[in-house]
């Protein structure tokens, strides 16, 4: 979601602490203005459209630019003293099960 690789979301092996301290990170910046802003620009369209646009090429348009923009100002929170646990550099190798 707005651009944040799936490996860093990885918390394989923490401590309960640094997780309860990740969880609380993680539900303020969903609470934010960043998040909200983010989700309802998001919800203007159907989602079918937003892939129809990336599908075809189409860019430039209004809405795009707020997503855009939106997505930025989340991307900057989610870098803002983000917990230890979701600042893995390597992609986490999935398990086959």
């Amino acid at each position: 979601m707005a651009g944040v690789p799936k490996h860093q979301i990885h918390v394989r092996g923490a401590k309960t602490q640094k997780l309860a301290d990740a969880f609380d990170w993680l539900h303020n910046l969903k609470m934010g203005h960043e998040y909200c802003n983010y989700v309802l620009i998001r919800a203007l369209l159907p989602e079918a459209t937003w892939e129809r646009y990336s599908l075809f090429g189409i860019d430039g348009l209004k809405e795009q630019i707020l997503l855009t923009q939106a997505a930025k100002a989340l991307r900057q929170q989610w870098r803002n003293k983000r917990p230890a646990v979701f600042n893995s550099e390597k992609k986490v190798k999935h398990e086959n099960h």
